[in-house]
């Protein structure tokens, strides 16, 4: 499992998974991972291709408590889906949502 923060406002690079500004982008790493979210202002989570996934899982998680005031909005590359939906937004404080790749599509889990 790949474990990734991120919080403030800074653009950082970890392994193959950047974030600029506030759009977190997950490259193919092929392993689950788990990516969690202290930012204080609106943000924006963008999954990797859902066939560099197969099998594996992303989870997202707001550590900071502060979803219901500035929610994440979950998103994929291309015309992917999750749960049938182009973004799925998580708006609740501390809440978390997993995303699971079937090969051909996202399902929240």
């Amino acid at each position: 499992m790949k474990i990734f923060a991120l919080s403030g406002s800074a653009s950082f690079a970890v392994g193959a998974t950047t974030a600029s500004g506030v759009t977190f982008v997950i490259t193919a790493i092929g392993a689950n991972q788990y990516i969690g979210v202290s930012l204080a202002q609106a943000n924006s989570v963008i999954l990797p291709p859902v066939g560099q996934m197969t099998g594996y899982c992303v989870t997202v998680k707001d550590q900071g408590g502060n979803f219901s005031s500035f929610a994440c909005t979950i998103g994929t590359t291309a015309s992917q889906v999750i749960d049938g939906n182009a973004t799925y937004k998580l708006t609740q404080k501390y809440q978390s949502g997993t995303f699971f790749s079937d090969g051909t599509k996202y399902w929240v889990v």
